[in-house]
């Protein structure tokens, strides 16, 4: 499915032992229920272990943020 697997610690650690590529989304499902087109909301709580495998494994962390990405998909922010 497009190399995504899950980012559990195990899987994790599997892939950057063996030196691949690895991008993460660490906002997941509640970052994008979160969002509406009327506002940027992250969400990272609970979300910065990767941090310390990037280190361990000698990887660089490049941020990155999109800006209007809110604004291209549907939300239903009703609730």
């Amino acid at each position: 499915m497009a190399g995504m697997v899950s980012v559990n610690a195990d899987s994790l650690k599997h892939w950057m032992a063996k030196g691949t590529n690895v991008a993460l989304l660490p906002g997941g499902f509640e970052e994008a229920t979160l969002t509406t087109p009327k506002e940027n909301r992250i969400f990272i709580k609970h979300r910065k272990g990767f941090i310390k495998y990037a280190m361990r494994y000698g990887y660089r962390v490049y941020p990155v943020f999109v800006f209007g990405e809110n604004k291209m998909y549907k939300t239903f922010d009703r609730f």
